[in-house]
């Protein structure tokens, strides 16, 4: 079963905003305004559009998720496998981490935190930060999450 690494208010703020961007993007267009020249009104819609598509990529990039199979726990987003750990191998900490949304606000958030005994990486330091070439895994802390990874809690 798969569950969610991040907050939903994480990816959906960043859907929002490309959306909003996408929309901003056509409205010179309706503006009956013979003073904005149609080079102005292109370009300025082609900046929006791309800016709108790269947020658009980073929001399927949060959409991370977790699954746990067998002795393994693997992160991966739409595009690829973010990491995998051996459970058996895992120190587990729960902790409290400052965590940036995307409109810049930060908040403090409880995270599950999973960090490979072999290699010893570096504690997280904030939230929403999986890594693709770290052995170390974060999840929100929440109920869901909380019984699935209750193996090794």
């Amino acid at each position: 079963m798969k569950n969610r690494c991040y907050p939903k208010s994480k990816y959906l703020s960043l859907f929002a905003l490309a959306l909003l961007l996408l929309v901003f993007a056509f409205i010179p267009y309706f503006l009956n305004e013979a003073s904005i020249p149609l080079y102005a009104k292109i370009i300025w819609s082609c900046f929006l559009i791309l800016l709108s598509l790269s947020i658009l990529y980073l929001a399927i990039l949060n959409l991370q998720y977790f699954k746990v199979i067998n002795d393994e726990i693997i992160v991966k987003c739409l595009f690829y496998e973010i990491t995998r750990l051996k459970l058996s191998n895992c120190e587990v900490i729960v902790e409290e981490l400052p965590t940036y949304s995307s409109i810049g606000l930060i908040d403090n958030i409880k995270w599950i935190c999973l960090y490979d005994l072999k290699t010893k990486p570096d504690r997280f330091k904030n939230g929403c930060s999986n890594g693709r070439n770290e052995k170390k895994i974060q999840v929100v802390y929440n109920e869901k999450n909380e019984k699935a990874l209750a193996q090794i809690l």
